[in-house]
């Protein structure tokens, strides 16, 4: 079963910030976009990634700060590079089986 969960995000057009210190995709940005979670079940990073057609797709688990065992709880959160016409999704994957969940999704504002 999915985790039940709450994540919210915060545009920010003036930063193209990444918690990802080997992204190569904040030099492309229009901005950042910061990701919380809010309430709700701990979640294994390992078991989140973050898509978008800026950022690609990543782990949390490989974000700054995070490792693959890390429990992301309410106040954890990561910035992620946006464009102004992007959608980005949070997706919760299952270790042990091929279950996904959308867990967020967040549309630009000329997406």
């Amino acid at each position: 079963m999915a985790p039940q969960a709450n994540f919210a995000t915060d545009y920010n057009h003036e930063s193209g910030g990444s918690s990802w210190s080997n992204s190569q995709s904040a030099s492309e940005s229009d901005g950042s976009l910061t990701i919380t979670h809010t309430g709700g079940d701990s979640i294994r990073a390992s078991n989140l990634t973050i898509e978008g057609a800026v950022g690609g797709s990543v782990v949390w688990a490989d974000a700054d700060g995070y490792g693959p065992d890390s429990g992301i709880t309410a106040g954890d959160s990561v910035d992620y590079p946006v464009a102004t016409d992007d959608t980005v999704r949070v997706i919760w994957s299952s270790a042990s089986t091929d279950r996904t969940d959308q867990l967020k999704k967040w549309t630009g504002p000329d997406a």
